[in-house]
């Protein structure tokens, strides 16, 4: 392993969530790069449907080094930020299940940034949920936030990197 990638090393799980009308092939470069650098070799795909059920595909990530998880949402058109947050919260507690997740990273992308500070702020702090480490926002256009009147309370802005 490069010195470079050294400094990566870690078992935090990383989940990547699209923006409207996109899907999990917008985070696949990315990932990519990720794999190249040699800062994951584990990648898994979370399928979440209309209903909000998730599928997970790939190798578990139990004890793996910085594993990625690329979520795609079926509806992915949708603007109920309380529909995106449970969505997003299925995901985690599907991964929490499966592989004992204790921690995560939240890498969001455009829209689908509004569906992970909606998580954040109505599932973030749930007894024996998998902690929140770090949340990168991509394109996020927060400037003045007031989708139905709300502001970013500080529980979200305190975990932004």
């Amino acid at each position: 392993m490069s010195q470079k990638s050294s400094h990566w090393v870690n078992s935090t799980t990383t989940i990547f969530i699209h923006g409207y009308g996109s899907s999990y092939h917008a985070e696949e470069t990315m990932v990519m790069r990720a794999r190249f650098n040699n800062i994951t070799s584990t990648v898994v795909l979370a399928r979440v449907d209309n209903d909000g059920n998730v599928r997970i595909s790939g190798p578990s990530i139990k004890g793996k080094r910085n594993p990625i998880v690329e979520v795609n949402l079926e509806n992915n058109r949708q603007t109920d930020m309380n529909e995106g947050a449970r969505y997003i919260n299925n995901v985690i507690q599907a991964l929490q299940k499966r592989d004992g997740i204790k921690s995560y990273n939240l890498v969001a992308h455009s829209m689908g940034n509004m569906d992970a500070f909606s998580y954040v702020a109505r599932y973030g702090t749930q007894a024996g949920a998998p902690v929140l480490k770090k949340q990168a926002v991509l394109a996020g256009g927060l400037t003045g936030w007031s989708r139905q009147g709300g502001t970013l309370p500080s529980s979200i802005t305190g975990n932004l990197g």
